[in-house]
This record gives C-alpha cells, sequence and structure tokens, in this order.
C-alpha cells in the first residue's frame, strides 16, 4: 500500500505539472525513418541479438518531456526459439519525476524487408513496472497491455542501429491506479538511434 500510494503521487503531482509546463513548448514532431536504402547493408537475424543502448523521448499527450537513456536487450530463447524484448535495467525519469520505468515483451514478431538490409518489429501484452529510484530493482507491475511498434533494425557502417515506439496503456495503468487524472490520455517513449553494443 506504501508503495502503491507514492506511485499515485508521483502520476497527480510530477507528471501533472510537466505537462502544464511543457504544454505549449514541446508538441510532439518525432517521426521514426530508417536511412537511406544506399547506406544500409545486409543485416542477418543473428546480427540483431545483443544490448543496445540510446535515448529515449518519453511524450504524453503528445507533448515531449525531454530525453533519457535507455537500455534494451534483444535474446532469442535455445528452447522456444521466442525472441524476447526487454529493458536491461530501469530507465530513469528524474528529470520528469520521482519513479522510473521498465518493461519487457515475451516475443516480438520479427520480419526482415525482401532487401533483407533491414528486420521490422513489433510486440503487444507487454508488461511495465514503476521503480521508486534508486533501490527498488523489483517495482511494481501496473500494466500489462504495453504495445512496441514501428520497430526498425538495420546496420550501417559495421554498426547495428535500432528505432521503436514503446506505447504504455493510461487505461491499464488506471486500473492500478484509479486516481489518475482522466486528461492523461496517452503515454509513449520513442526511441530514434540505439546503437548495439
Amino acid at each position: 500500500m506504501k508503495k502503491r500510494t507514492f506511485f499515485t503521487a508521483v502520476f497527480l503531482t510530477s507528471l501533472g505539472t510537466a505537462l502544464l509546463f511543457c504544454f505549449t513548448a514541446c508538441k510532439m514532431d518525432i517521426p521514426i525513418s530508417k536511412p537511406a536504402v544506399d547506406n544500409r547493408e545486409p543485416i542477418t537475424e543473428s546480427d540483431i541479438f545483443g544490448d543496445y543502448d540510446g535515448i529515449v523521448i518519453p511524450v504524453m499527450n503528445g507533448i515531449v518531456f525531454g530525453k533519457t537513456s535507455e537500455k534494451i536487450q534483444i535474446k532469442k530463447s535455445p528452447g522456444t526459439k521466442k525472441i524476447t524484448f526487454r529493458t536491461r535495467e530501469q530507465t530513469s525519469y528524474k528529470s520528469i519525476m520521482p519513479a522510473d520505468l521498465s518493461y519487457g515483451f515475451k516475443e516480438i514478431t520479427l520480419v526482415p524487408a525482401a532487401d533483407r538490409k533491414s528486420f521490422s518489429f513489433s510486440a503487444t501484452g507487454g508488461y511495465l513496472r514503476l521503480h521508486s529510484p534508486p533501490s527498488d530493482t523489483t517495482g511494481e507491475e501496473v500494466s500489462t497491455k504495453t504495445v512496441l511498434k514501428d520497430g526498425s533494425i538495420y546496420k550501417k557502417e559495421g554498426k547495428v542501429y535500432i528505432k521503436y515506439i514503446v506505447e504504455y496503456d493510461v487505461n491499464d495503468i488506471r486500473a492500478t491506479i484509479p486516481t489518475l487524472p482522466k486528461d492523461h490520455k496517452t503515454l509513449a517513449s520513442v526511441m530514434k538511434n540505439g546503437v548495439k553494443q
């Protein structure tokens, strides 16, 4: 109950204040695009597995809330052959609110491009956890309806790059935190240029 009260306060105060502050100055304009075909190199499925680091842009109600670093992992299970996608550690949102986020997907759909120079990917039914930084590494699950979309992985000059959008289901979060304001309608994070480590 104490943790639930903490997360409720986070959404009611920190996000609400930030939303009012950014409403006129931070309109979202974050296109996700692949590089020109001439610049991409052939890529195989085995190339994509591993750890990626990059900068994500949090967006709420179409409003940008700065930037923060994110670390993710793509892995293929040797048993089930399913490809998983998850954060390697919680993503810090200290510039926005006193809480961190982590998420994961038990299986992503991976589709190679016809020219074999990129893969697209997507997933649904991901979990979302909120963490009280810095010591709370377990967190509290607040949603199981997170969506991964517009994912793209490609290789350029020997490096593997990743782009994606993660959409959090605000209505599902509200089922855990009923006092979340009704005007909090959408929440997402946008990765534009993550790099495989």
